[in-house]
């Protein structure tokens, strides 16, 4: 039981402080890429259903209606008739605009949504570190308000 305690006294004033100083900003920064990596990865997934999903298609709609009005008016028999295709034609233009529009703002806003999300966990992973201490006769690892006892060291070569 000595040895355990000479180990952890070892590992928490000598091992940890180095472990700290020098290995967890590389473990920071590889949690932070994997996360940006997730992000990145859940942004064109969304993307890509918002694509398929959204006003698009709608919008693909009013401006084939726009065009297939243009046609009409060019061969309209009167200019009455021709008058009212270009009309039919601007509002469908005005239609596929104004889903353009809506689609991007909407697009923008979950893009937002998610990098905010994205820089706030980032921030949250890079700011602090973990702290090893010793509390009666364990170690324990605190990190965000969260602790573990970590088990105590043993011999290799002992049976769990």
């Amino acid at each position: 039981m000595a040895v355990q305690n000479v180990v952890t006294t070892i590992l928490i004033n000598i091992v940890w402080p180095w472990v700290e100083k020098h290995v967890w900003p590389h473990i920071q920064e590889r949690l932070s890429d994997i996360l940006r990596k997730g992000f990145d990865n859940l942004s064109s997934k969304i993307a890509e259903k918002f694509d398929q999903r959204t006003n698009r298609p709608h919008q693909a709609e009013a401006e084939r209606k726009a065009e297939e009005a243009d046609v009409l008016a060019e061969e309209a028999s009167s200019e009455t008739e021709k008058l009212n295709y270009q009309n039919l034609a601007k509002v469908w233009r005005e239609v596929a605009e104004e889903l353009r529009t809506e689609n991007e703002t909407l697009k923008a806003e979950i893009e937002g949504i998610i990098s905010a999300e994205h820089e706030e966990l980032s921030a949250e992973l890079l700011s602090g570190s973990p702290k090893l201490k010793k509390v009666e006769k364990e170690a324990v690892l605190e990190f965000k308000g969260n602790s573990v006892a970590l088990p105590a060291p043993r011999d290799p070569d002992e049976k769990p």
